[in-house]
């Protein structure tokens, strides 16, 4: 059971290949509340951290028609997967899938307009580093949006809890955080969306 939620977090071979099948369908709803809070527009650059099977790249690259949507992801059938998705975007190089993690991202500094991660924040180890190289890529004043969606019967408060320590460790990564919270699947998923704030360091 371990070894089969584990595709999840970091899809591999065939049974990753299938756990991504999965993710594209059932991350649908997640994936479009995100992006609309992102309010992309045609000429942004965006990145997704954690991509997975790239259904998410491919809405962004229909919002984003005149700018770039790059995504960074660990696993490597997760690459493939999502590179096969997204193969026309890339070869007209509207579209650029790169393996990597959230804290090593291989893109130039303050590139982008938009960054985003849906349900991979809890993959990244430790946070603070991740956030940082976020940071890192993204124009003064663009914004980083991180949703997640938690697992099991949650009450309000501990629902409140989680979205109130992700808001702290966002916002002491050099960001002014707004949050929101959707009802998608019977669950409530959190999202924070945070400005990078526009100083020198």
């Amino acid at each position: 059971m371990k070894y089969i939620e584990s595709q999840f977090g970091n899809p591999r071979g065939l049974l990753g290949h299938l756990a991504g099948i999965i993710m594209a369908y059932e991350n649908r709803s997640r994936n479009l509340w995100t992006l609309s809070l992102l309010e992309i527009v045609p000429a942004d650059q965006v990145l997704e951290i954690g991509f997975g099977p790239g259904w998410a790249i491919q809405q962004a690259s229909r919002m984003a028609v005149n700018g770039l949507v790059a995504g960074v992801d660990l696993s490597r059938t997760m690459l493939a997967q999502a590179k096969f998705r997204n193969r026309i975007r890339i070869k007209s190089g509207r579209v650029d899938l790169r393996s990597g993690t959230a804290a090593s991202i291989p893109f130039e500094d303050g590139q982008f307009d938009k960054v985003y991660a849906v349900n991979s924040f809890h993959e990244w180890g430790e946070a603070l580093p991740g956030l940082m190289e976020a940071r890192r890529v993204l124009k003064p004043g663009g914004l980083l949006a991180i949703v997640e969606h938690p697992h099991g019967k949650l009450d309000a408060k501990r629902i409140q809890e989680i979205q109130n320590d992700l808001a702290t460790q966002i916002s002491s990564a050099g960001f002014d955080v707004e949050q929101y919270t959707n009802r998608i699947q019977g669950r409530t998923a959190i999202a924070i969306v945070g400005k990078k704030l526009k100083t020198n360091s």
